[in-house]
C-alpha cells in the first residue's frame, strides 16, 4: 500500500529486542474513557508506532489499550502505555492481551519477515 506518511527519525540509540514489521492498517487507542482512531506504521511484541490524524488527549505514560484491525483474523489486542510522542507520531509500549492476540502477532511477523 502506498503512503504518504513521513515517518520520523529513527535514531541509532533505539533499543528494539524484537523484529518489527512494517504493517499499514487502522487501529484504535482507547484509554481514560475513550477511543481514538490511529493509523498503524509497525509493529513488534514490545510496541506499535502510530499516526493519528486527531487530537489524542494523552500524556506519555498514560496506559491504553491498542486493538490493530488484521485484514483477515480479527484484530490483535495490545496493553501497554504511550512511550512517547514526535508530532502526530505515537509510540507505544505493549504486549499482546492474551495468548490468542499473541498467537495472531506471532503469525503476522513470521508471514511479514518470510515476505521481507
Amino acid at each position: 500500500m502506498a503512503s504518504s506518511i513521513d515517518l520520523p527519525n529513527r535514531h541509532s540509540r533505539e533499543r528494539r529486542n524484537f523484529p518489527r514489521v512494517l504493517y499499514r492498517t487502522t487501529a484504535e487507542i482507547e484509554a481514560a474513557g475513550g477511543r481514538w482512531p490511529v493509523q498503524l506504521v509497525d509493529l513488534s511484541f514490545s510496541g506499535a508506532l502510530v499516526v493519528s490524524t486527531n487530537t489524542c488527549p494523552l500524556d506519555v505514560s498514560d496506559e491504553l489499550i491498542l486493538h490493530v484491525n488484521l485484514h483477515e483474523e480479527g484484530r490483535i489486542k495490545m496493553r501497554g502505555h504511550l512511550a512517547h510522542v514526535q508530532g502526530s507520531y505515537l509510540g507505544i509500549e505493549c504486549t499482546p492481551a492474551g495468548i490468542d492476540h499473541r498467537a495472531k502477532l506471532r503469525r503476522l511477523i513470521k508471514t511479514f519477515n518470510r515476505a521481507g
